[in-house]
């Protein structure tokens, strides 16, 4: 039997054993009358019990305790060895404090004596009910620390999880080779230990507003590795709060874009000597935008808020280049992750221009979607010289 609760179902399977077939039947009827959700099977000998463990999936086992060849501490006992969680409570027409340690070191769940009348089938489905609903959050939280721990050990980007005093707790791999660092050397340390004095202020800004949930999700700034160094980092975070909004963890992805930060820079530098302007878009037909910035007036008559908002950079791409466009950056990218070509485009007076379109391809920290980031500068009158 799998020891995972089936948390798609509202059903709760319980085993009851007891070697007095008629009252382990009828205790199965006034369960399952009180609880619409239960359904009951019955075993009259441990050993029988465990056949049936082994064979189907059950939330809880309700257990006599005085029962011949095995007593229900002894099966207790060896229920725990394969399924130490499972919930077992002890329902026993004997009752004594020396049974009720015995079952308490066994690792037994709930104890409950048998009485008299019909009233003691609503206690006993109370306490399976309470007991069943607690496994299950317990193995929901096991099962969530469990993906959690997974995604942060195979995120392609650097984790760093934080406390609520914003210090840290673990880190991952990827996050130990971004700052050098290994993880017993940071655990505890505080977000300024990584941060040069320039740049502290600024986080710590970011650090507030993280600690009072009220933004700083994303942000970059210059981090410090162990050597020394110092790199541009982006930061993506998250904060875990419990029900009363406190908060409780604090999550970092981020990466090291210092190449992808002098790549800009070359970027901005060129166009400081060109009429022309940055972009980022999805590298798929038809180049959805995503940001435009620079001066794109002076060449194509449309302001970079215009051209953002036609959502599609194919618009402006004269429609004899738009296809060998699409093709010759294609080819650029798998050759070397690059591409640079010159096409016309129509600008919003409807004059035929010339650019000079020098990108490459990239990948989103957040999404892993591929997105292509570059350079357009204006080249028409170059292109009527060379005519």
């Amino acid at each position: 039997m799998g020891e995972a609760i089936r948390e798609t179902r509202s059903t709760v399977r319980v085993l009851h054993v007891d070697d007095e077939p008629g009252w382990a039947d009828l205790a199965a009827t006034f369960l399952e009358r009180e609880d619409k959700r239960f359904e009951t099977e019955t075993a009259t000998s441990a050993n029988k019990g465990l056949e049936r463990l082994s064979d189907t999936e059950f939330d809880c086992i309700v257990s006599d305790y005085d029962m011949p060849g095995q007593s229900g501490i002894e099966f207790l006992e060896a229920v725990r060895e394969d399924y130490p969680e499972l919930p077992f409570i002890l329902y026993t027409g004997k009752g004594s404090e020396e049974i009720a340690a015995d079952a308490i070191s066994a690792g037994v769940t709930d104890y409950l004596q048998k009485e008299s009348g019909t009233s003691q089938y609503a206690v006993l489905a109370n306490r399976i009910a309470n007991t069943v609903s607690q496994y299950r959050s317990q193995r929901q939280i096991e099962e969530s620390q469990k993906r959690l721990s997974l995604f942060i050990e195979q995120s392609p980007l650097g984790v760093i999880e934080w406390n609520g005093d914003f210090e840290v707790k673990m880190v991952n791999n990827v996050a130990e080779e971004i700052l050098g660092y290994a993880e017993a050397e940071l655990r505890g340390q505080s977000w300024g230990s990584i941060v040069p004095e320039p740049d502290r202020e600024a986080v710590g800004e970011v650090v507030s507003k993280l600690l009072t949930v009220k933004g700083g999700h994303h942000s970059i700034n210059k981090n410090v590795r162990k050597n020394g160094d110092r790199i541009m980092c982006e930061w993506h975070n998250r904060v875990v709060t419990d029900n009363d909004g406190d908060v409780v963890a604090i999550f970092s992805q981020f990466q090291n874009i210092s190449e992808r930060q002098e790549y800009k820079q070359q970027l901005e530098a060129a166009l400081d000597n060109h009429p022309g302007w940055v972009y980022r878009h999805l590298y798929a037909e038809g180049w959805p935008l995503e940001y435009v910035k620079g001066n794109p007036q002076s060449v194509t008559g449309y302001t970079a808020a215009e051209l953002e908002e036609m959502l599609h950079a194919e618009k402006i791409i004269h429609p004899d280049d738009q296809e060998h466009v699409w093709d010759d950056v294609q080819t650029g990218l798998e050759a070397n992750e690059e591409y640079d070509l010159t096409y016309r485009i129509v600008t919003k007076d409807d004059e035929i221009r010339w650019v000079r379109d020098i990108g490459r391809i990239i990948e989103d920290p957040v999404t892993g979607e591929s997105k292509l980031e570059g350079f357009i500068i204006d080249v028409t009158e170059r292109r009527n010289r060379e005519r």
